[in-house]
């Protein structure tokens, strides 16, 4: 049996803290009807030293479960605060062995 193990986040948002050397990180996020896109940013004294921008795609829960069940994993379980939830899929035994 296989398990996935998947993490339920809130909704993203905005943030920037400082770091050493003078260093802040910053993310913006930017949404795009079902896909949200989320920019990480290094800044020195306002000049960006380093970026990264990642897109994802959010889906209700119940779509996300049919996704999953397509590929074979199930629901289990979920923690008790509901912020990790658990699929298994059984393994098949191939008949080429």
């Amino acid at each position: 049996m296989s398990s996935l193990l998947l993490a339920v986040q809130q909704a993203h948002r905005p943030f920037q803290r400082p770091l050493p050397g003078g260093l802040v990180y910053a993310q913006e996020i930017h949404t795009e009807d079902d896909r949200y896109g989320k920019d990480y940013f290094v800044r020195k004294a306002g000049e960006v030293v380093a970026h990264q921008r990642c897109r994802f795609r959010v889906y209700p829960q119940g779509r996300a479960d049919r996704l999953l069940a397509q590929c074979g994993f199930h629901f289990q379980r979920a923690t008790e605060d509901r912020l990790l939830r658990r699929y298994v899929r059984r393994q098949t035994v191939s008949a080429l062995g």
